[in-house]
């Protein structure tokens, strides 16, 4: 970030309450005063690393809805990363966010060691290889079973009780069908933070994020396919944005 030598810490406010100068000018002065008041800055957001959510199933059930923190981080990343200038998606989230964004918790647990199963010993003269395998893959559902009810009990009383709390995970169609995919994670934030930072509407968003293979057909018939892709974009996008606790702005078209 570049200095802004001679300037009061008063002036390089108004410099950036009143919109003054360059999107860039502005950038570094947001730069200097979130160092100065302890906040996130553009670099610190884009460090948080947030691979490291991809392998925990669960969280505790603190006052952190660790849910919630990740994906409002997400949201913020794929907002600068999309080009819209982090000053501006911090001022227009801060109100609903907070200025408090952690990083992904370390995961402290109390790791459970199953006893080993074991299996049938192999006489020939009594099995045959595919008997032997039967009567193990039995003697293997058996003992899986009999630690499975412990653990299952205790983890629904765990996640009922509220100290432990299940991550979603993002979806993903398996399925190959007429319908139009459903988009994955990173697009439909990066979808919702144009809408909401930067005012793109349905229509342009259908534009810019074509389905696989594009729109096909007539010029009516593409005309059917992009209002139907905007409604479905629509309604994602909907979702992420009442999830993150941020307006949804329904009068964009």
């Amino acid at each position: 970030m570049r200095s802004l030598p001679g300037k009061t810490i008063g002036a390089i406010k108004k410099i950036f309450e009143e919109k003054l100068g360059t999107v860039e000018e502005r950038e570094a002065v947001y730069e200097l005063l979130a160092k100065r008041g302890g906040h996130l800055t553009k670099d610190q957001l884009l460090a948080i690393d947030l691979s490291k959510y991809d392998c925990l199933r669960t969280y505790p059930g603190e006052a952190t809805d660790w849910q919630l923190m990740r994906d409002r981080v997400l949201f913020l990343q794929n907002a600068v990363r999309a080009g819209i200038p982090w000053h501006e998606a911090a001022q227009e989230t801060t109100p609903w966010f907070g200025r408090i964004l952690k990083p992904p918790f370390e995961a402290v647990g109390q790791p459970l060691a199953p006893s080993a199963y074991q299996p049938p010993i192999y006489d020939h003269s009594r099995h045959t290889p595919r008997e032997w395998a039967l009567a193990a893959d039995a003697g293997w559902r058996k003992h899986r079973d009999e630690l499975l009810g412990p653990i299952q009990t205790e983890f629904e009383q765990l996640v009922e009780s509220g100290e432990l709390k299940i991550f979603n995970r993002p979806r993903v169609s398996r399925e190959s069908t007429p319908k139009a995919p459903i988009l994955d994670e990173e697009t439909a934030y990066t979808m919702a933070a144009k809408n909401f930072l930067a005012g793109a509407t349905w229509a342009r968003l259908a534009d810019e994020y074509p389905p696989p293979g594009g729109y096909r057909g007539a010029p009516a018939d593409k005309v059917r396919q992009k209002r139907k892709r905007a409604n479905q974009i629509r309604t994602r996008i909907g979702v992420i944005l009442r999830h993150l606790g941020l307006p949804h702005a329904d009068m964009r078209t």
